[in-house]
């Protein structure tokens, strides 16, 4: 007896010290924590499984939906707490448009909106479109086209391209915003018409700058989760920029985070707090600004412009349920939304649940004697402790099947690995349900798997390592710090030559499990990369080491490609700052930066597409500066000013080159064609040489004068440039006259042509 008045009176003080607590508590409200799959439709969603959970929703009546981003699926949960499926089949793909949006296929959703009629909106972010599900459960494309790049603004947003879109938003008219995070760039979609796409914020190429001016003109690094206000203010996760960008009629400025890396501030200015590359913000009514940081937070800006935590305490893992949100650890915060009644949903992706924040009217929380995670082989209790104003009633639950009695306390027969406990509140016994409580795992001794990460390190080197088949939540550790350090959650850097071990350290109340794995740390002796630090856009060129059997790499990689073996790299056609990679080993590299500059742009050449033999035109370009040349000058020659003379007929192509400051020239051509009659339109003479009559029949003759003796060649040519005539006459003196025989010549218009060495005619002859 003592035994049980001791239970209900701790749970009575712990009742009253919940309902003192209950302004800002957190509860999971789906998924199983650290439980990873797609299980649970049709019931309920604390004991569904979860894969990477990311962006959430919710409409009027406080239903919530969420991408369940690594089950290629989105979810939504009702207000009686059951899950189900709304959109895709689980299978990654790009299918079913035009039907039923449970039979499509989606590739990592990641962003969901809601309109006020009840449409879902969702950035299928692999597939780089946006879907949309009607009330009717169809599913359609409405913005770009399956392929990713960066096309269509001012045109059908179907007809453009994006890369990659993550966040997304609805204004009270309906326009739709998306964060199109791999083109650095925030682009908006116009709800009447015909869905007509804009880019509203960043200009496609990553950086942080623009601050003060223009948002187009601004540059972002991978834009993740946005939110829009009844005041038209667009509020945008830079994620990569450690910052959150604010954009009010036009104009950018940083609303929160200085872009360094970190988490500090609170208490102080948002604007001189470090964040760390946050995923998503929201804002509620009261212009309140959340945002989901990946340093395992959640963190507020008051309409006062300070900053302080929400939610999280910033260590990696998973407890708190039931107690202060401000208490409670998680992993990776993602995505956010908030409801009617003011709760803040989180989607905690490393843990695979979304979370609740908020005042629980009723609710209720269950605990062991084993804590959090009761283990196999014990003898376990589990006590519930309910928040309610009118006498509890409580029904078990074991993996979702009703056991135990209407009981404070149940004590199960039996356990096996990955046995869910929760226990359901209500009104009487069978009666009604008021609240679910939280879930407890049961386990085993805990998993630490094994290590993935290089070997073999340089002083310097920096690699990411994983745990697989562990359980999360676990710490890492290094045996020699002088050797390597540890960043959270796992970032291995050299910092000294020596052997060092790096451990995966996990605990539960069922003992303790290490995974260890050996690392080498040597000096970096690869030598500098050597190469132009300036590229013309397009151009190839050659990068060398003086290490042998490395790897090349450039980042980021839209900018260009480097063959991996030889080192030679193809610059795109984006202007802006490249870094070249040289490495032997995953942490062994030296870098290099470059600037790839973009190419001059030149106008059309203008003027005539024909020259006569011997005759001139002018060609002009509207870009100064250039220079003129001839692809073939016994054609046609060209001088400095565009001046092309003909020389001989044919074809030949003028060029007009253009070379900016940068040294990087661009082409235009022209094709030029000479026409070889040109004496027929323009009569040329010496005036050593005289021919008549002309017109002519029969008998041409020809006299000159001043000429001296010799031979002298005579052709008359057709108009189409064919020679029809030739005949050869003798002058032995310096004036004389010879008369030619044409009379096999039909009428028409020649040209005639006389060469010799002390004179030359061309002029046009007419036969009658």
């Amino acid at each position: 007896m003592k035994k049980y008045f001791l239970r209900y009176s701790i749970v009575a003080i712990m009742s009253f010290l919940g309902t003192r607590s209950m302004a800002q508590n957190i509860y999971t409200f789906a998924g199983i924590a650290g439980a990873n799959g797609y299980t649970g439709d049709d019931s309920l969603a604390t004991i569904a499984k979860l894969s990477g959970p990311a962006g959430i929703a919710c409409n009027a009546a406080g239903v919530v939906y969420f991408a369940d981003t690594r089950n290629n699926a989105v979810r939504k949960v009702n207000t009686s707490g059951i899950i189900s499926t709304i959109a895709g089949t689980g299978t990654a793909g790009y299918s079913g448009d035009g039907g039923a949006a449970t039979a499509a296929q989606l590739r990592n959703p990641a962003g969901i909106a809601i309109d006020g009629i009840g449409n879902v909106y969702i950035t299928d972010t692999r597939n780089s479109v946006v879907r949309k599900v009607d009330t009717f459960g169809i599913i359609t494309t409405i913005a770009g086209t399956g392929t990713a790049g960066y096309t269509g603004d001012g045109g059908d947003a179907t007809a453009a391209e994006l890369n990659r879109p993550t966040g997304i938003a609805l204004d009270g008219s309906g326009n739709i915003f998306i964060s199109d995070s791999r083109n650095q760039v925030v682009r908006e979609i116009f709800a009447t018409g015909t869905f007509t796409i804009t880019t509203i914020a960043g200009n496609n190429t990553p950086g942080y700058t623009g601050d003060g001016g223009p948002a187009t003109a601004a540059q972002l690094s991978t834009p993740q989760g946005i939110a829009v206000t009844a005041a038209g203010k667009l509020y945008i996760a830079d994620s990569r920029n450690n910052v959150i960008r604010m954009v009010n009629a036009g104009v950018i400025n940083t609303f929160a985070g200085t872009g360094g890396s970190g988490h500090s501030g609170d208490g102080g200015p948002a604007t001189a707090a470090n964040l760390y590359s946050p995923g998503d913000v929201k804002v509620d009514a009261a212009g309140n600004v959340f945002i989901a940081d990946s340093s395992n937070t959640v963190r507020i800006v008051n309409t006062g412009d300070t900053i302080r935590d929400y939610a999280g305490t910033g260590v990696v893992g998973y407890n708190g349920d039931g107690g202060p949100a401000t208490a409670a650890r998680m992993i990776a915060p993602d995505g956010l939304a908030i409801d009617a009644a003011h709760n803040v949903y989180i989607s905690a992706l490393g843990n695979n649940v979304i979370r609740r924040v908020g005042a629980a009217v009723t609710g209720i929380y269950i605990t062991s004697n084993t804590g959090d995670t009761s283990c196999i082989g014990h003898v376990t209790d589990f006590t519930a402790t309910p928040v309610a104003d009118a006498t509890p009633h409580y029904q078990w639950q074991q993996n979702g099947i009703n056991v135990g009695t209407d009981n404070i306390l149940y004590t199960p027969t039996s356990l096996a690995a990955g046995d869910i406990i929760s226990c359901i509140l209500l009104t009487a016994p069978g009666g009604s349900m008021l609240a679910i409580s939280n879930n407890i795992r049961v386990d085993s001794l805990p998993r630490s798997g094994t290590i993935n990460g290089p070997a073999v390190f340089c002083i310097g080197g920096v690699a990411n390592f994983t745990n697989v088949g562990g359980t999360p939540g676990g710490t890492w550790k290094s045996s020699n710090t002088t050797i390597a350090t540890i960043a959270p959650p796992s970032r291995v850097t050299g910092a000294g030559t020596g052997i060092a071990k790096i451990y995966y350290i996990l605990s539960n109340v069922c003992g303790t499990d290490t995974a260890s794995k050996t690392i080498k740390v040597d000096l970096n002796n690869i030598g500098a990369v050597t190469g132009p630090a300036d590229v013309c856009a397009g151009a190839t060129v050659t990068y060398t080491d003086t290490t042998t059997s490395g790897k090349w790499r450039v980042r980021p990689g839209f900018f260009g490609a480097i063959d991996s073996s030889t080192g030679v790299f193809t610059a795109g056609p984006i202007p802006g700052t490249v870094t070249i990679i040289y490495a032997t080993s995953p942490t062994c590299s030296r870098v290099d930066t470059i600037r790839i500059d973009s190419l001059p742009v030149n106008a059309a050449i203008t003027g005539p597409s024909t020259v006569d033999s011997g005759g001139t035109i002018t060609l002009a370009d509207a870009n100064a500066g250039g220079a003129w040349s001839s692809g073939n000058t016994t054609i046609a020659t060209v001088d400095p000013t565009g001046i092309v003379t003909g020389i001989a007929s044919g074809t030949v192509d003028i060029t007009y080159t253009i070379t900016n400051t940068a040294g990087c020239t661009a082409d235009t051509t022209y094709s030029i064609t000479v026409i070889n009659t040109s004496g027929i339109n323009k009569i040329q003479n010496t005036a050593s040489f005289c021919i008549f009559p002309n017109p002519a029949s029969g008998n041409l003759n020809v006299s000159w004068a001043n000429i001296g003796s010799g031979k002298s060649s005579v052709a008359i040519s057709d108009v189409s440039g064919r020679t029809v005539f030739v005949s050869e006459i003798t002058m032995n003196n310096t004036k004389g006259q010879a008369k030619l025989d044409i009379s096999t010549l039909e009428t028409g218009v020649y040209m005639l042509t006389i060469k010799s060495e002390q004179g030359f005619y061309c002029g046009k002859l007419v036969i009658e």
